[in-house]
C-alpha cells in the first residue's frame, strides 16, 4: 500500500529558514523477506508534532523536545 501526501505551501507563512531536527533520506528496512519500509525520506521541523502509525495503529512518535 502506497501513501503519498502533498502539502501546498501556505501563502501566509513567512519566508524564514526552517530548522530540521530529524531527517531521513531514502531509508529502507527489511525483516527477512518482508519489506517494511521502502525508500522513505522525510524532514521534521523543530517543534512540530507528528506521528508515524502502522496499519494496526501501533507505533508512533509524539512531540520531540530538546
Amino acid at each position: 500500500m502506497a501513501v503519498e501526501s502533498r502539502v501546498e505551501p501556505d501563502e501566509r507563512a513567512p519566508a524564514t529558514p526552517v530548522t530540521v531536527d530529524i531527517r531521513l533520506d531514502r531509508v529502507t528496512k527489511r525483516f527477512d523477506d518482508v519489506l517494511a519500509v521502502d525508500d522513505v525520506s522525510l524532514a521534521i521541523e523543530s517543534g512540530s508534532f507528528f506521528a508515524l502509525l502502522g496499519p494496526s495503529g501501533c507505533g508512533g512518535w509524539g512531540r520531540r523536545r530538546r
